[in-house]
């Protein structure tokens, strides 16, 4: 039996638990060398703005399980700076540091096609990309501060309109990238879009349940519509369409009714309902005859517009419709459903043309080509695929997406640094060749996100927590094979010992595991076990490390795994605890919690020594330094910070940053701090010279 030593985490946190389900079996693991082509620039979280993270975590996961992953690194942004930083990151050098490398594009949103065929927009949480079409090279990108959300076209082709996660609205000129006005159109995430077929109005649906018409190319404000959506998990209104005359706005929303207005003087017009669920798309057809409508109780309603009477239901898309289009002729409408599915009906009879699985999670959006050759779906927060129409066979496409990433970790001689993420895979890069292994999951991981990662001391083994599989697997890198294998029910946290031979899990109760035996210890804890980390050196009285957990209740225990027994920290957290980091001297420990507040303690007393007021969202992850007194933190208020952990001083956030940070660790020398985001991005920050 091989003996596997693993040093600590930076970061013993595991952090929130999205659901997942598991997926069929995936390819065996790539080297890849990379092509990247997009500008260097820092940037923001999954394809979901804030207000709507716990369902759409729920739904693209648990749905997450009917296909098989695919590599995405050959088409995956990899930029890295040459030669890598040679100088330690310290306290005195904060102002200089700055990033040196980015793996991954972001995570894509909704796509949009010119009326005239000859432009591709993306939608993406760095920004907005334009392609030609249908060559798809890349023509120019258009960098956000903020996610992305959805992007629409005007009738005549220059100007597109673009919908943040923070509810701005910029209307750009296409041929130029020339910006022609920005507002702050909803207090929350922009959600639909649609320009008027005469050219005069925008209209914008929210997360907060409103739609808004706006004049072009002023930008004024022209109607506000309310009470189209409850706006509850941040669904809101998903969906606009404007009749081809211009005379009728119409909106899907949440509360389950078709709702239309009248664009000469703003008159709402009776609702329609016919189904049961939320309303999630509507789309008019091309003469303006028929209306589509998609809920989530698995139907698409066809109505005839002009008398407001329904046509027929077209049932059987499992766990709800989510999207709809038409075709150019009128003839056909793809739905994109919950679990993946894409369908095409014929519109005359209802009779169902189609089917295939496109997508491992919700496809929430679907777009015909003008000449109805081809059909562009998407899976906001994973992916974007284009096929070929009748026979629908899938067409390669020049670009790449990953999904957001939850943990990160470098090895102990910092060559390369892993990452964990959403879609099951944990991916190493290599810091000096700049080439990406990737690690795919099992046949029953695939999909379930991986909420935590750490080398073995040597660096030749790597360890990943599937949180909502509740599994840990660990991988010996030489082979890139998985050697072992563990199942704790609502794993929550992890940490490796020091001493070589014992994995800390948290769930329900605290659990030890001898991944060389397969032996199991149990320890009964208070409260659920959210965080854990090893202290990286036994202190002066004791033979082996402690082990310091943080609970859903806000306490913070040090723990003696050789004897079992425990001792509280004074004081605890307002909420939940995300994450917790000894010091290299295992003098202090720092914590992280939900209540946004970073907690720096004395590890010989239990003593509170400082509350930082981090965050103004959850604190996410505390990781300290390997050579100097420095605290890094991360949160969901799309901030990185760092602290003097001597002098107990803030130094400030990262530049630019605007994505969740779920992950970060430093490098063994120091000289290299990774984050890892929601928006589906891995960074390295560095001393610029």
């Amino acid at each position: 039996m091989v003996q596997i030593a693993f040093a600590r985490s930076a970061n013993g946190s595991i952090g929130s638990r999205p659901e997942a389900a598991p997926q069929p079996k995936p390819p065996n693991p790539k080297l890849v060398t990379p092509r990247g082509h997009l500008v260097l620039r820092p940037v923001h979280p999954g394809a979901l703005s804030s207000a709507s993270f716990p369902t759409a975590v729920m739904i693209l996961s648990l749905l997450a399980g009917c296909g098989t992953p695919v590599s995405r690194l050959a088409t995956t942004r990899v930029s890295l700076a040459r030669p890598l930083p040679q100088t330690e990151i310290r306290p005195e050098n904060i102002s200089s540091l700055t990033e040196i490398g980015q793996l991954g594009n972001g995570w894509p949103s909704r796509p949009a096609l010119t009326p005239n065929g000859k432009v591709f927009g993306l939608a993406t949480a760095l920004g907005v990309y334009l392609y030609s079409f249908p060559d798809l090279t890349l023509l120019r990108m258009l960098p956000s501060d903020t996610p992305v959300l959805t992007v629409a076209f005007s009738s005549d082709s220059a100007l597109l309109a673009q919908g943040g996660s923070d509810g701005t609205i910029t209307v750009v000129r296409v041929a130029s990238g020339e910006r022609l006005f920005q507002i702050s159109a909803h207090p929350r995430g922009v959600r639909s879009l649609a320009f008027s077929p005469n050219g005069n109005w925008l209209a914008s649906g929210s997360e907060d349940g409103t739609v808004k018409v706006w004049d072009l190319p002023s930008g004024d404000p022209r109607f506000s519509f309310g009470g189209v959506a409850y706006g509850y998990w941040g669904y809101g209104v998903r969906s606009l369409a404007f009749t081809p005359d211009s005379q009728l706005l119409i909106a899907g929303g949440d509360t389950g009714y078709v709702s239309l207005w009248g664009m000469t003087t703003g008159d709402e017009q009776p609702t329609l309902k016919a189904q049961s669920g939320l309303l999630f798309g509507v789309a008019v057809s091309p003469d303006g005859r028929l209306l589509a409508s998609a809920s989530s109780d698995g139907t698409v309603a066809l109505w005839d517009l002009s008398r407001r009477t329904t046509l027929r239901i077209l049932s059987g898309h499992p766990f709800g419709a989510w999207s709809v289009a038409f075709s150019e002729s009128g003839t056909t409408i793809a739905v994109g459903a919950a679990d993946g599915t894409v369908r095409l009906w014929q519109t005359s009879d209802g009779k169902l043309l189609a089917t295939v699985h496109a997508h491992d999670g919700v496809v929430d959006t679907v777009l015909f080509t003008s000449d109805g050759t081809r059909l562009i779906t998407a899976s906001s927060g994973y992916s974007v695929k284009m096929w070929s129409l009748p026979q629908f066979k899938p067409l390669p496409l020049p670009f790449g997406f990953l999904p957001a990433m939850r943990a990160v970790a470098f090895s102990p001689n910092s060559s390369t640094v892993a990452a964990g993420s959403d879609d099951g895979f944990v991916r190493i890069w290599q810091t000096i060749s700049g080439r990406v292994l990737e690690l795919p999951p099992g046949s029953q991981l695939a999909g379930t996100p991986v909420i935590g990662v750490s080398y073995s001391a040597d660096g030749q083994e790597l360890a990943a927590a599937h949180g909502t599989a509740d599994t840990v697997v660990v991988w010996k890198l030489q082979t890139d094979q998985p050697i072992a294998q563990h199942k704790l029910a609502g794993l929550r946290s992890m940490a490796f010992n020091p001493d070589q031979t014992e994995i800390a899990l948290g769930a329900g109760d605290l659990e030890l595991w001898d991944f060389t035996t397969g032996s199991v210890r149990q320890i009964t804890t208070s409260s659920i076990v959210t965080a854990l980390a090893y202290a990286p050196a036994a202190l002066a009285d004791k033979r082996t490390p402690l082990l310091a957990a943080g609970g859903d209740d806000g306490s913070v225990t040090l723990w003696d795994p050789a004897t079992g027994g425990s001792s509280p920290f004074e004081g605890r957290h307002a909420g939940s605890v995300t994450s917790v980091a000894f010091s290299k001297d295992s003098l202090l420990l720092a914590t992280a919690a939900d209540d946004g507040i970073v907690k720096l303690w004395s590890v010989a007393d239990r003593r509170l020594l400082v509350s930082f007021s981090a965050h103004s969202a959850a604190a996410m992850v505390v990781t300290f330094s390997a050579t100097e007194p420095l605290l890094a933190s991360g949160g969901m208020d799309d901030t990185a910070r760092l602290w003097n952990a001597s002098t107990q001083v803030g130094l400030g956030a990262l530049p630019t940053l605007n994505g969740w940070v779920f992950g970060e660790d430093f490098s063994s020398d120091g000289r290299l701090l990774a984050t890892a985001s929601w928006d589906g991005t891995l960074r390295l920050w560095g001393i610029s010279r």
